[in-house]
C-alpha cells in the first residue's frame, strides 16, 4: 500500500548550466543589455565597412553585393540589437515596478493590521 507522499518525486536540483542560463535571462541581468549593444555596434561596423567598400568603386554592379551583404545585414543587426535592448529595459523596469508594488502591498497590509491608528 502506497501513500500519496510516496508517489511524488523529489524535487530535482538545477544543473550548473540551468543556473547560469537562468541568471543570464533574469530581468535584473545586464547580459541582454550588453548583447543588444554588441549587436548594434557590429551592425554599425558592417554598415561602415560596406560604405567604405562601395565608396571606393565606381561600377554599380560591383557596389550592389556590398550594399546587400554589408548594408542590409548591418541594418538588420542594428534593429535586432535595438529590439533586444528595448525588451531588456522593459523587463527590468517591470521587475522593479513589481517589487515596488509588493512593498506597497506589504505596507498597506501592515497598516490595515494596525487598524490605521496613529498612536
Amino acid at each position: 500500500m502506497t501513500t500519496e507522499f510516496e508517489s511524488v518525486p523529489a524535487p530535482r536540483r538545477p544543473t550548473s548550466l540551468e543556473r547560469v542560463v537562468g541568471s543570464a535571462i533574469a530581468p535584473e541581468s545586464p547580459l541582454p543589455v550588453y548583447a543588444g549593444l554588441v549587436l548594434a555596434l557590429v551592425g554599425f561596423g558592417l554598415i561602415v565597412y560596406a560604405w567604405s567598400r562601395v565608396a571606393g568603386t565606381l561600377a554599380l554592379p560591383v557596389q550592389i553585393p556590398y550594399l546587400l551583404s554589408g548594408g542590409l545585414s548591418g541594418i538588420g543587426l542594428v534593429m535586432l540589437g535595438g529590439v533586444i535592448l528595448n525588451i531588456a529595459v522593459k523587463r527590468r523596469t517591470a521587475a522593479e515596478r513589481r517589487q515596488q508594488f509588493d512593498t506597497l502591498a506589504a505596507l498597506l497590509d501592515r497598516l490595515a493590521a494596525d487598524g490605521g491608528d496613529d498612536g
